[in-house]
Formats: structure tokens, sequence, C-alpha cells
């Protein structure tokens, strides 16, 4: 289907009685139900995947949402660990678990190695 089909099929989809459009406001009403305080992590902290030793070091995170009220934290990370062809990614808040000082995954940091671990200070 051609695009300039699947746009007149919508502009008609629009004209007609039967569409109803989305509430425009309900993505403010998504993000007043957050509060600062509602995040996982904080900038600076120690994290790692839940599955998997990735030691790394929140550098700013954020919030998604749609007009449907779902949403999910988002954190840029720097992965600190030995080996890694990629030291920066973004990362949904939901595989991700803090870093425990002395555990497996913190030996097998940089940071920890360097006495730079921000857990140890």
């Amino acid at each position: 289907m051609a695009y300039t089909e699947r746009a007149r099929i919508r502009r008609n989809e629009c004209e007609s009685n039967e569409y109803e459009p989305q509430d425009s406001g309900a993505q403010q009403k998504v993000q007043h139900q957050r509060s600062p305080n509602d995040w996982r992590f904080e900038a600076g902290q120690c994290v790692t995947h839940k599955d998997q030793p990735m030691p790394s070091i929140v550098l700013w995170r954020t919030y998604t949402s749609n007009a449907l009220g779902e949403g999910h934290e988002l954190y840029a990370l720097r992965s600190f660990a030995f080996e890694d062809d990629n030291r920066d990614r973004l990362m949904l808040g939901k595989v991700l678990i803090a870093g425990v000082p002395g555990s497996d995954t913190c030996q097998q940091c940089m940071l920890n190695e360097n006495g730079l671990c921000p857990g140890l200070r």
C-alpha cells in the first residue's frame, strides 16, 4: 500500500464519526504521578545487569512515558568491566540491580582495582 493511500485512509478515519481522539492531556497526567524520589538508582551509583556481570556507573537517568500512562526508567551507564567493547549504553531500570561492594561483580570492575569505587567511599 502506498504512503498516499495510507494517508487518505487515515484522513477518512479521522473525519468519520467513529474516530475518537486520544486525551491530549494524558501525558501531562503521567508526569505529575512521578515524584523526583521514585528512582531506583542515583547518578553516580554502581549498578550491574541482573543476569550477567556488568559493573557500571549511572551517568544520568530519564523517564519515558506515553499517553497510556506506561513508562520506564532509562539509565545511561558507563561500563567499567575489564573487557567491554561498548563502554557507554542505555539500559532499562528493570534489568539493573544495585552493585554490592565486595561482590564478584565488584571484583571485576576497574574502579575497584584502582581504589576509585564509589561504593567503598
